[in-house]
């Protein structure tokens, strides 16, 4: 059992019979713990807990949470998007790359577009990969790009129409659509 000094991920720390993993370790398939994280362990004897305490700030992207992200890529019914920022937090440091299914029975083409800023729900997180969901409320297109000419759509009642051809798309939007204030708080690029 490691009790001091620093670690690395993948160091391992102690076995589950001693301790539970707890924040920034992980629990491998034999049953030892180890750490996610450069930094350093400490041991809560009371809760038989294992914790790392990382040097540098961890950005944690969780399942639950909303996030902003820009669609690079779209098909029928998957789309590759990356996750940009947190809506509480502001941009990420480093970007990830994640997907958004569409719902049974339609596509995507239809609720969002290549060269969009979406806010999602992120859904599941299975091996490093995350699933967003742009169905769940607050969710949808905060700005949105013509597919035709990359123009600016613009909200006119119920429409989204390109501020330079005039071409009407659809689009799944959030309650913020056009709000570029809103869209340049949670960027943290000030206004």
């Amino acid at each position: 059992m490691k009790r001091e000094g620093v670690v690395v991920p993948g160091e391992p720390l102690c076995i589950i019979e001693e301790f539970f993993p707890g924040k920034g370790t992980k629990a491998s398939n034999d049953g030892s713990i180890y750490s996610l994280y450069v930094g350093k362990p400490s041991f809560d004897f009371k809760k038989r807990e294992v914790l790392v305490s990382p040097f540098k700030k961890v950005e944690d992207i969780r399942k639950g949470e909303y996030v902003v992200a820009e669609v690079k890529d779209l098909q029928d019914k998957i789309a590759v998007v990356q996750i940009i920022a947190k809506p509480n937090s502001g941009p990420l440091k480093y970007r990830r790359t994640a997907v958004v299914v569409g719902k049974k029975g339609e596509t995507l083409d239809n609720a969002i577009g290549i060269g969009d800023i979406i806010i999602a729900l992120v859904s599941n997180i299975l091996n490093g990969m995350y699933t967003l969901d742009i169905y769940a409320p607050r969710c949808g297109a905060i700005l949105a790009m013509c597919s035709h000419c990359r123009g600016t759509l613009l909200l006119k009642g119920n429409s989204l129409t390109c501020s330079r051809c005039g071409r009407k798309e659809s689009r799944r939007i959030a309650h913020d659509y056009g709000n570029i204030t809103k869209l340049f708080q949670i960027m943290g690029w000030g206004v």
